[in-house]
């Protein structure tokens, strides 16, 4: 309980102090899916519409 407590404190500094966008991007980069094939469809997705 005591980690999860300070995973989830990490998680909303980083979002305070980074913004929810930066730490979306963040996290799609770090996805892992059913298989890496898709997961690297997923990742070059976002990527394109970033761009």
């Amino acid at each position: 309980m005591r980690q999860s407590f300070f995973q989830i404190l990490h998680d909303e500094t980083l979002r305070t102090e980074l913004g929810q966008a930066v730490v979306a991007d963040l996290a799609v980069e770090n996805l892992e899916l059913s298989s890496p094939a898709t997961s690297q469809a997923v990742r070059r997705t976002v990527i394109e519409r970033r761009a």
